[in-house]
């Protein structure tokens, strides 16, 4: 069986982003139109909603396909497809293959909802006004934040694994650290869901964004741990007998950089929106708004992009050792 053609995601974005731009053309345009008349179109967004509502179905498209893969590299795991993938090599744990998974799902759950809402509240041929529930914005807040803290979750369990094999690390050295990554994820589930109880039973609207900053600052706290706990494990794991498969060395260079800007990004706009901070950058609240969504977007997805490829022997090496098709059989 011949081997699938694989797209690449940017190539994927290019050609998908066009089929949105229609929205943002003109109230004429013939754009979702369910009244048949022909006389306007029933769904148009203003340039810069259209470019949100965009920028959230194609990434929804996106993760979606990686949410595939990572089922696809979890599933190859389970069957060690190719036998390579049970090695010290390429072991990654079994947490970070299922935290991984759950990211990309409830990702691209939170990008749906995402998108409706903003296309739905902001089409100004509605005439009417379209109200959601408070339970659709909680279901919308605890996806994205469940995504966030899995996709953390999973990095972590990754290097502790990655450390375990590469040097050694003494039983006693890594229990006190799994215990401090429990704490952290208590403590980020504590303040993100009791941030969306009070969102969803409509109170404390102070206490609630508060809990949210605390959120970030511990979210951040949790990407700076990855930043040197990766550093530190590259520079320490240089002369390891095991091969690394450049693990360590894309989540010390790609994966931190990418993952602090965006953990410091949401904290630099909540201090730059306050009204008495910079009026003006409160009135570009729209502006700022799609920024954030964008730098999300792609930082995201490329981190995610990166962690598929952990672990997981290409194909071609897959092929070369069982002498089969790279593709194994679905019966197997």
């Amino acid at each position: 069986m011949p081997s699938r053609p694989r797209i690449p995601l940017s190539l994927l974005i290019l050609v998908v982003s066009p089929t949105f731009a229609s929205a943002s053309g003109g109230p004429n345009n013939d754009v979702l139109d369910s009244s048949g008349s022909g006389e306007g179109a029933s769904f148009y967004l203003e340039p810069m909603d259209a470019a949100h509502f965009a920028f959230c179905v194609v990434f929804a498209v996106v993760t979606f396909l990686q949410s595939l893969r990572a089922l696809n590299n979890l599933r190859r795991r389970i069957i060690k497809f190719p036998p390579s993938i049970s090695s010290l090599d390429f072991s990654t744990g079994f947490a970070f293959p299922i935290f991984l998974l759950a990211s990309t799902i409830s990702l691209t759950i939170s990008y749906i909802l995402h998108g409706i809402y903003w296309g739905v509240t902001n089409n100004v041929n509605d005439s009417i006004p379209r109200k959601f529930s408070s339970g659709y914005f909680g279901a919308w807040n605890a996806t994205g934040f469940l995504a966030d803290i899995s996709l953390l979750l999973s990095i972590l369990a990754l290097l502790s694994h990655r450390e375990k094999i590469l040097l050694d690390t003494p039983r006693t050295t890594r229990s006190v650290k799994r215990a401090a990554d429990m704490i952290l994820l208590v403590v980020l589930l504590g303040l993100s869901m009791g941030t969306v109880s009070l969102e969803v039973a409509g109170l404390a609207e102070g206490i609630r964004h508060n809990l949210y900053l605390t959120y970030l600052s511990f979210f951040l706290f949790g990407v700076l741990d990855v930043a040197v706990h990766s550093i530190i494990l590259f520079a320490q794991s240089r002369d390891s007998f095991i091969e690394d498969h450049s693990i360590t060395l894309c989540t010390a260079f790609v994966i931190s950089p990418l993952f602090f800007i965006y953990a410091v990004f949401p904290i630099l706009v909540e201090g730059l929106l306050k009204p008495d901070i910079d009026p003006d950058a409160y009135q570009d609240e729209p502006v700022w708004q799609l920024a954030g969504l964008a730098l999300g977007c792609i930082t995201e997805v490329i981190v995610i992009q990166t962690c598929l490829g952990f672990g997981v022997p290409r194909m071609e090496i897959a092929s070369e050792e069982t002498g089969l098709d790279p593709e194994p059989d679905k019966a197997a």
